[in-house]
C-alpha cells in the first residue's frame, strides 16, 4: 500500500470514529412519533392543521418537550380533499 493511500485510510477511520454517537443525545435521535389529526379528509385544513396538531400534541406523552410539526397530505382522500399529518 502506498503511503498516500494509508494516510487516506487512517484519516477516514478517524473521521468516522469522531462521528459515532454516544449515549448522550439518545433521546434526540429517537424515532419521530406521527399521527393523523382528528377530522379526517377536509378541504379547509390550510388554516387549521398547525393549530390542530399543537392541540392534540398536548395530550400525547410521546410529544412531551418535543417540537411539533404539521403537514397537509392528500393521502387516501378524494381529489381536492386532504388530511392533516402531525409529528413530534
Amino acid at each position: 500500500m502506498q503511503p498516500q493511500h494509508l494516510l487516506v485510510a487512517v484519516a477516514g477511520t478517524v473521521a468516522l470514529a469522531g462521528t459515532s454517537a454516544g449515549d448522550e443525545g439518545l433521546e434526540a435521535r429517537a424515532a419521530a412519533f406521527s399521527w393523523t389529526a382528528n377530522g379526517g379528509c377536509k378541504q379547509d385544513w390550510a388554516g387549521r392543521c398547525n393549530n390542530q396538531c399543537f392541540g392534540e400534541a398536548r395530550s400525547k406523552p410521546q410529544c412531551a418537550g418535543k417540537t411539533v410539526f404539521s403537514g397537509i397530505e392528500s393521502s387516501g382522500c378524494w381529489l381536492t380533499w386532504n388530511i392533516c399529518r402531525c409529528q413530534c
